[in-house]
């Protein structure tokens, strides 16, 4: 496949490109191309897991707990804060988004998608991984 590179992204564009991601690897795609995809695919999947972990971390750290010491959710089972714990919650998760990761993976070429449709927003999801 050629020369390697290391693809300088941030977790949040891995967090925004899932979608388009899971979109792409349901497209037919010609073997080296769908290679180079699976192996993109498999690195920002361990990623996005090693996220997800932190962000429960962060959760069980702010949410609101009742005299049990269970959390407090609504009725859509989402987790409750306290207003101050809301924002340190916020904020560390903004901080964890910026975090640049270094990703060992060839970024896909343009040339390697154009027959295929991508709406223009999921093209600038997909941005970070891409080159000319």
């Amino acid at each position: 496949m050629g020369r390697r590179y290391m693809m300088k992204v941030t977790l949040k564009d891995i967090v925004e490109s899932q979608e388009v991601m899971r979109t792409l690897s349901n497209k037919p795609l010609r073997g080296r191309v769908a290679f180079k995809v699976a192996r993109l695919l498999k690195k920002l999947e361990a990623e996005l897991t090693t996220f997800n972990d932190t962000r429960v971390k962060l959760i069980e750290s702010y949410a609101k707990k009742d005299e049990e010491g269970n959390y407090v959710t609504n009725d859509k089972n989402e987790y409750q804060f306290d207003q101050d714990n809301a924002n340190k919650f916020v904020e560390e998760i903004n901080k964890l988004l910026l975090e640049e990761l270094d990703v060992d993976a060839n970024p896909i070429l343009v040339d390697e998608i154009e027959d295929l449709d991508f709406t223009p927003a999921e093209m600038a999801a997909l941005e970070p991984f891409m080159d000319e």
